[in-house]
């Protein structure tokens, strides 16, 4: 996953930096960083942010030109924690 392809499949998602931290089990900084490039991030804290938003229903696509799509439909359980997180 690439820096741009995180931002993009939390716009997929309408997920806040925070909101893809608490669902990656992660700090806020480390997302923060990653989409800078501002740091190094660990690997494995960049698959577990991978896993979330794959999780979450993004597909994420390797070809020529990197990129994101809505994989599937979102599951009833997280739309309604997204619905709610919106109150």
């Amino acid at each position: 996953m690439t820096p741009a392809q995180c931002r993009a499949a939390r716009g997929l998602l309408d997920w806040t930096q925070v909101k893809l931290a608490k669902a990656a089990g992660i700090g806020t900084s480390i997302v923060t960083s990653f989409e800078r490039s501002g740091r190094a991030v660990a690997a494995g804290a960049v698959h577990t942010m991978q896993h979330a938003l794959e999780a979450a229903g993004v597909e994420f696509l390797d070809g020529e030109e990197p990129g994101v799509q809505s994989g599937r439909a979102v599951p009833e359980a997280i739309r309604l924690r997204l619905y709610r997180s919106r109150i």
